[in-house]
């Protein structure tokens, strides 16, 4: 299990099987990644690109 409140490295790789939780700082409340709007930051992954969401 990988759990984490922030992105990974572009380099990681999701073994088969392994479970990734992205708790984001603990809040469910705030936008993150694809939900920002007009912020000139966001995660280095994209979701459809991220070995995350595999």
């Amino acid at each position: 299990h990988i759990i984490t409140n922030h992105c990974l490295p572009g380099w990681y790789m999701k073994r088969e099987g392994q479970t990734y939780v992205q708790t984001w700082h603990g809040t469910p409340l705030k936008r993150i990644g694809h939900d920002l709007k007009d912020v000139p930051y966001r995660c280095g992954l994209g979701h459809r690109r991220s070995p995350m969401s595999q």
